[in-house]
C-alpha cells in the first residue's frame, strides 16, 4: 500500500488529481492505512466531482463508522443504496446501516436491518451475532439467544457469539437447565483464547 500511495502521488503530480479513478484509489489506500480522515476528506473531494460514484458512496459509510460518527454513517448508507451499482454492497450495507441503528439505540431498526441483511445472506454469522445483541440489549432473551445459537451454528469459531450467549443464560437466572450449553461455549472460548479472563470467570460462575 505504501508503494501504490507512491504512484497515486506521481499521477497527482502529473495533473490527474482529480480524475475519479485517482481518488477513488487514493481513498482506498488511505482506508487501508487506517488515516481516515485524509480518506474522508479524499472521498468529499471526489463526491464533490461524482456525487452518485457507487464505489465512493458505501466506503464514505464505512470510513464514518470506523469514525464512529453513526448519524453520518446513516446518512451515508442511505446515499449509498440509493446507487444501482452498489446492489452487490447491499448486503454489507445493511449489516452497517444495523450497526450504526443499533449505536444509536435503535434497536427494534437495528433487528430490522439485520433481518434484511439475513434475506440477502442467510448463512451470515455476523448478521446473527449482531441481531442478537440488538435483541438482548432491547429485553428480547428468547429472540437473542435464537439469533446468537444460530450465529454459533454457523459459525463454530465465532468466540463473540459464544461469549455473548453464555453471558445471557448466566444472566437468565435458568443456569440449571442451561449448565451444558454454557459450559460448551465457555470451554471453547477458553481453548481458543486461554487469556480470556471473563469467560474464565463465567465458568467458575456456573
Amino acid at each position: 500500500w505504501d508503494q501504490a500511495q507512491t504512484q497515486i502521488l506521481t499521477l497527482i503530480d502529473q495533473g490527474h488529481g482529480s480524475a475519479p479513478a485517482v481518488l477513488c484509489t487514493k481513498a482506498k489506500i488511505q482506508s487501508r492505512l487506517r488515516e481516515w480522515g485524509q480518506a474522508l476528506a479524499t472521498l468529499r473531494a471526489l463526491l464533490r466531482i461524482e456525487p452518485n460514484h457507487a464505489e465512493a458512496t458505501a466506503m464514505k459509510a464505512r470510513v464514518h463508522a470506523a469514525l464512529e460518527e453513526w448519524y453520518a454513517v446513516r446518512h451515508a448508507v442511505d446515499w449509498a443504496q440509493m446507487q444501482p451499482e452498489n446492489a452487490s454492497d447491499m448486503v454489507d450495507l445493511f449489516l452497517l446501516r444495523g450497526q450504526t441503528s443499533r449505536k444509536l439505540g435503535q434497536l427494534s431498526d437495528a433487528a430490522g436491518d439485520f433481518s434484511k441483511e439475513i434475506q440477502g445472506n442467510s448463512n451470515s454469522a455476523e448478521a446473527h451475532y449482531r441481531k442478537g445483541l440488538a435483541y438482548r440489549e432491547e429485553g428480547s432473551v428468547p429472540q437473542a439467544l435464537g439469533d446468537l445459537t444460530t450465529a454459533t451454528q454457523l459459525d463454530p469459531q465465532q468466540l463473540c457469539a459464544r461469549n455473548a450467549r453464555a453471558r445471557l443464560l448466566l444472566e437468565s437466572g435458568k443456569v440449571a437447565e442451561s449448565a451444558d450449553a454454557i459450559i460448551e461455549d465457555l470451554h471453547f472460548t477458553i481453548d481458543t483464547s486461554p487469556k480470556n479472563l471473563d469467560a474464565r470467570l463465567d465458568r467458575m460462575r456456573c
